[in-house]
């Protein structure tokens, strides 16, 4: 191969690894190698946690009237850098993070839920970074009843229902609806002689609380563009069960 060759051969090289192909190639490997890392963290959790859901958004959040407190334990029993370095250090930490209501907590009344149990809410948790591919070869205590070498757990505490207080209404684009399951759900918990209400706020409120009805049918009508229907679309068929005027 004449020098000619050669440089061609070069420059097709430096050509090919500042090219969209390869650029693609390297980010869909660092996502694959990405996602076997967590698999293998995730096997380390002794089975608390089974897949990591993601972090809702502040933005999320602040769309929530409740939240779910989770209060939760992470024992580790790891090190920082190689296992020819470092002993591992067993740890307790406290954890505490507020997450969108589940599915299946919808309508549950404000305070500590005690059916934690039936969900997997360690899910909703970070993982740790664990020690995945490391010699074997540092020392390390196991506790009794503890978590062994480059493992983790963690241990749900309590989880509660508790208000949003950086919950923003949106009044102009949202209307704020639930589901006769979800309310029914809710309602199953309270005694038979519990008294519902709807309450009202404003310059022009002259009571504390509004109208409460049963439900009756409710057509949504035409809005204009500024209120974009409230998110339902024209003709449809909601039930009200309360109605506020606030005129002056």
């Amino acid at each position: 191969m004449n020098t000619n060759e050669q440089t061609g051969t070069i420059w097709k090289c430096a050509e090919y690894y500042q090219s969209k192909e390869h650029k693609q190639m390297q980010a869909e490997h660092a996502i694959r190698m990405e996602k076997k890392m967590l698999v293998e963290r995730l096997n380390k959790s002794m089975g608390t946690q089974t897949e990591a859901l993601p972090k809702p958004s502040y933005k999320d959040l602040t769309k929530q009237p409740f939240l779910a407190r989770i209060t939760a334990q992470l024992e580790k029993n790891d090190h920082d850098n190689y296992c020819s370095d470092d002993d591992c250090e067993y740890t307790k930490t406290v954890i505490k993070t507020n997450i969108i209501v589940p599915e299946k907590y919808v309508g549950q009344p404000v305070g500590k839920i005690m059916d934690i149990k039936c969900y997997k809410w360690a899910n909703h948790l970070p993982v740790p970074e664990v020690t995945v591919n490391g010699s074997g070869y540092c020392k390390f205590h196991k506790p009794k009843r503890g978590v062994g070498q480059h493992k983790y757990r963690y241990t749900i505490k309590k989880v509660e229902i508790v208000e949003n207080k950086k919950y923003v209404k949106n009044y102009h684009y949202e209307a704020k609806t639930v589901t006769v399951g979800q309310m029914m759900k809710a309602l199953s918990v309270l005694p038979p002689d519990a008294k519902l209400v709807m309450t009202e706020e404003g310059f022009y409120s002259q009571s504390d609380f509004a109208e409460v009805m049963l439900p009756e049918p409710y057509m949504v009508k035409e809005c204009d563009d500024r209120c974009n229907n409230y998110g339902l679309p024209p003709g449809t068929k909601v039930y009200r069960i309360g109605h506020s005027s606030q005129r002056y």
